[in-house]
């Protein structure tokens, strides 16, 4: 988890930033880390099985995607065939 200290000035560390400010600090260092989106994937139990068929089922849809990318190349949304 990220620690975040609020900023301080001076020799007798008063505090310069608002304990807002300090927040949203806090929430960017939460987000870049990943910790959010990791407990939102371990929320529930998926079977390893699941896993690999939703994986080959984008695979899949990103080469049936590529192809019909190459078969209408070069062509407008106008034009006649």
């Amino acid at each position: 988890m990220p620690r975040v200290e609020p900023k301080r000035v001076g020799y007798k560390g008063k505090y310069e930033e608002s304990f807002d400010k300090m927040l949203r600090r806090w929430s960017r260092a939460v987000n870049r880390a990943g910790i959010v989106t990791e407990c939102r994937k371990r929320q529930f139990h998926v079977k390893p099985n699941e896993i690999r068929n939703s994986e080959n089922s984008k695979l899949k849809r990103k080469k049936k995607l590529a192809k019909f990318k190459l078969l209408n190349e070069g062509r407008s949304k106008y034009s006649r065939r």
